[in-house]
């Protein structure tokens, strides 16, 4: 058994900068006994030296080297090198449409090779920091030119591509939201885009409902916290977000006391406030303990007995709301003690005679 002959060479460079382009190649086969050698190239070029040296390439493209290598047994070996670029490399870059003032843009790099890369860009004459996928990411500032360059290097070969693009102007927004003041839902609220370079809107409530109507009106179901978010877009296509929102929260009242525990004969004050600026209009407070109700907005009364009394607050507010609400915590009153006591052996008492006294206060 004899061993066959391993073909093998290397090329100095495989990314050429233009045609004609010289190639050395350096011969690295191994084998036994006498080895004869065929060079192929795609040109249609043959070789059957060793070392041929250098070949020269005189078109632009991919190219390929093809070695065979055979012993006196007539076993043979091949090694193909297929990826020699001379001058076969073009440089572009895609960018979206349309590109938008104040709007972030993805510039992305076409290479028709990405083999000994190297890129930079330039926006407007300034360095832009190149992505690891060789794209770049601007916000155009305002309208008008925009002069983006990509230079591209292949190994020691440059090539660049620049072009001039048109940035359009972003659409204008001024969106507001008038929340009304309610008692419970459902409320109804009124969405406004106020003058405006938009020609089409698309609101997204924050309860899974739409609209695309300019200044649209909508109905919240349920109280709670909903973040509404508009785009608009203008002719050309550009687009601008923003976000409302929109909190959907009953007018709660809240009644307190003060001075609400102690003795027979405290006075105790009242008050009681609003969470909205839906302000109390109307005011019944009753006091629990039987007393006539009072339309003070902070009352004070005067409790003489003893117990626990329950106040409540019948309310009207500005906006018509109405309800009956109880303080945080009940007015609570303790009896006043008597002090008295007395002695078995009053009311005479003889000297030098023992005296017993017993409390008896209430």
């Amino acid at each position: 058994v004899v061993a066959a002959p391993v073909a093998n060479f290397t090329v100095a460079k495989k990314i050429l900068c233009k045609a004609p382009a010289d190639v050395q190649l350096t011969n690295t086969s191994t084998g036994d006994g006498t080895l004869s050698y065929k060079w192929e190239f795609d040109d249609g070029a043959t070789s059957t030296l060793k070392d041929p040296g250098v070949h020269t390439f005189t078109t632009a493209g991919i190219h390929s080297i093809k070695l065979t290598v055979t012993n006196e047994q007539q076993c043979t070996s091949v090694k193909t090198i297929s990826d020699i670029n001379v001058a076969a490399y073009t440089t572009d870059f895609t960018y979206p449409a349309p590109v938008c003032a104040n709007t972030p843009g993805i510039f992305s790099g076409v290479f028709s090779t990405t083999e000994q890369l190297h890129v930079n860009w330039e926006i407007n004459g300034q360095p832009v920091a190149n992505n690891p996928d060789n794209s770049a990411t601007y916000s155009p500032p305002g309208p008008g030119p925009l002069t983006v360059k990509l230079k591209a290097a292949y190994d020691n070969c440059l090539d660049s591509v620049e072009k001039t693009i048109d940035v359009k102007a972003s659409p204008q927004i001024n969106d507001t939201v008038d929340i009304p003041l309610i008692c419970n839902p459902p409320a109804t609220v009124q969405f406004t885009d106020n003058p405006t370079t938009a020609t089409k809107w698309q609101w997204d409530f924050g309860d899974q409902a739409t609209s695309t109507e300019h200044n649209p009106a909508h109905t919240y179901n349920t109280e709670g916290v909903f973040h509404a978010t508009l785009v608009a877009t203008n002719n050309d296509g550009c687009s601008v977000s923003s976000k409302l929102t929109v909190n959907i929260a009953p007018t709660k009242i809240t009644a307190t006391g003060a001075n609400i525990s102690g003795c027979e004969g405290i006075t105790a004050t009242f008050s009681a406030k609003s969470s909205s600026k839906d302000a109390i209009k109307t005011y019944e407070w009753d006091f629990g303990d039987g007393s006539p109700v009072s339309a003070a907005a902070a009352p004070s009364h005067r409790y003489d007995k003893a117990g626990a009394y329950a106040v409540h607050l019948k309310y009207t507010t500005v906006n018509g709301c109405t309800g009956t609400v109880k303080t945080i915590r009940d007015v609570e009153i303790y009896k006043k003690p008597v002090p008295d006591f007395y002695s078995p052996q009053a009311p005479t008492v003889c000297g030098n005679t023992a005296v017993a006294f017993h409390d008896k206060s209430d």
